[in-house]
Parts: C-alpha cells; sequence; structure tokens
C-alpha cells in the first residue's frame, strides 16, 4: 500500500469533520486535528499504521530531537513550521485550482484558510 500525502490524509479529515488547529506536531510538523473528541496527529497516526512507516518516523523523530539539542527551541522551530505552513499554503491553493469537485474543493478552501491563519498567528502573536 502506498503512503498518502500529508495533505490528502488531513483533507479526509476535514471531510469527515475533524478541526485543524493551529498547533502543530512536533514530530512531522503537520498541524494537529481535532476529531471525535482528540487531539492528535492524523499524518503521524496513518504513518504508525504502516511498518516501513513507523521506521521512518522513527528517523523522523530523531532528526527532530537533534535538531531541537542543536539550535535555540523557539526561533529555530518557529521558523521551521512558517516555512513548512508557507510550503501547504501553496500546495493548497494549487489543489483548489486543480479539484473539480465542489466538496472536495471547499474542504481544501478551509484547509487553506486554517493554514493562512496560523501562519498569521507565527508571525504576529
Amino acid at each position: 500500500m502506498a503512503e498518502r500525502a500529508p495533505d490528502v490524509i488531513m483533507a479526509e479529515y476535514l471531510l469527515n469533520g475533524g478541526k485543524m488547529l493551529a498547533k502543530t506536531c512536533q514530530v512531522c510538523g503537520a498541524p494537529l486535528f481535532e476529531y471525535k473528541g482528540e487531539t492528535k496527529c492524523v499524518v503521524c497516526e496513518e504513518r504508525k499504521k504502516s511498518p516501513q512507516a513507523s521506521s521512518d518516523l522513527t528517523e523522523v523523530q530523531k532528526t527532530m530531537q537533534k535538531e531541537m539539542e542543536i539550535q535555540p527551541v523557539r526561533g529555530a522551530v518557529s521558523d521551521r513550521i512558517q516555512e513548512e505552513l508557507t510550503i501547504t499554503i501553496l500546495t493548497l491553493c494549487q489543489r483548489v485550482r486543480e479539484e473539480p469537485e465542489p466538496e472536495r474543493c471547499l474542504a481544501l478552501v478551509e484547509c487553506l484558510s486554517t493554514s493562512i491563519e496560523a501562519l498569521q498567528r507565527i508571525r504576529h502573536p
């Protein structure tokens, strides 16, 4: 089974009533979701289901820990989050332009709106 892209995973949760939060996962950098009363990283959760992804996740965790030990936490993490949100926003814009189904387009626009709001909060707390 091929691993699904994070934006596909997040869009599915949004379509199923999940709420994207302005907080991000410390492991993979994806936005956290509130879903069925739980706050979780839907990307990491899905990746844990795959044996290969699980070992990849462990490597990502190790890398993130090393980066956080080397750099000051606040500045480095904030910069990384801003960079990832910017990439996510650009990716979502592209997907909105290409999406033929109105319901999926709406879900993508909601993701886009939440991502922009999160980026603004980080830049101007």
